[in-house]
């Protein structure tokens, strides 16, 4: 799609162009104000002329593996408004305007002198025209040269190239089909063996805390076996002493309880 600057351009488009190439035409505005020089190029769809030695910019060339980089001056292109055709009568800038003469020819006229401006000869480019020497002949255009062997020779080898290409684009297309089923499988294993080790460590979880539970309840219930008669022993020790401990206090106590005198008879 042409942008708005493109629409403009064509909207605006000079439709009859009195310069052309090969006119000496001079420079009104801009830098090069004053100079003159001979039009090489006319951009028509831009409305715009390239005039030699004025209006020059430099340009780089990048550097290449054989040459290093360097700047060249190069003629920018005009507008066309911004030029004007060098009278041949007075030699002075003048506008110019399209005529006709008794003869009914279409000239251009300098509007101050009125001196008539003749079009450019330019040279155009020629074809070369090509070598007669080099030409085949239309008999040996359409002159057989081989035979029905050679013919059936060639159609062989075309088929069995035809044969081996298309064998090799079903090997590649093989190939490719089992390298993606192979990915497919690693995937699957992958995610596998990840579900197989976390349910492994849910259920080291699981036992570990069935363990802690079963080290509580066993100190909360009473032993069986050697263990109970051992616990049975050091019970029956502890009740003894603490027997021997009691009547040892006891005796203390009706000690301290006895008469100061003791009874005498009469």
């Amino acid at each position: 799609m042409p942008s708005l600057h493109e629409k403009a351009l064509k909207a605006n488009l000079i439709k009859s162009f009195k310069i052309f190439r090969g006119d000496l035409v001079q420079i009104m505005t801009g830098k090069d104000a004053g100079k003159r020089g001979v039009v090489k190029k006319v951009l028509r769809d831009k409305n715009r002329l390239v005039v030699d030695g004025c209006n020059l910019v430099k340009k780089n060339v990048k550097r290449s593996e054989e040459r290093a980089g360097y700047s060249i001056m190069k003629e920018a292109p005009v507008h066309y408004s911004n030029v004007k055709l060098i009278c041949p009568e007075t030699g002075e800038p003048t506008r110019t305007a399209w005529r006709f003469l008794e003869d009914g020819s279409k000239v251009r006229m300098a509007k101050k002198s009125n001196a008539i401006i003749p079009k450019p000869e330019v040279k155009k480019r020629i074809k070369r025209p090509s070598n007669p020497f080099k030409d085949t002949e239309p008999d040996n255009v359409t002159k057989v040269t081989w035979t029905e062997e050679e013919k059936q020779q060639l159609i062989n080898y075309h088929l069995i190239n035809f044969e081996k290409n298309y064998i090799n684009k079903l090997k590649a297309q093989y190939n490719r089909q089992h390298k993606e089923q192979l990915q497919k499988e690693l995937q699957n294993n992958l995610f596998n063996l990840r579900v197989y080790q976390r349910a492994k460590e849910i259920l080291y979880e699981k036992i570990s805390l069935k363990e802690k539970e079963e080290a509580l309840l066993a100190d909360i219930q009473p032993k069986s076996g050697l263990d109970a008669l051992f616990s049975e022993q050091t019970i029956s020790e502890e009740t003894k002493e603490t027997n021997t401990a009691t009547i040892t206090t006891d005796d203390n106590s009706s000690a301290n309880t006895s008469p100061n005198t003791p009874n005498q008879q009469v």
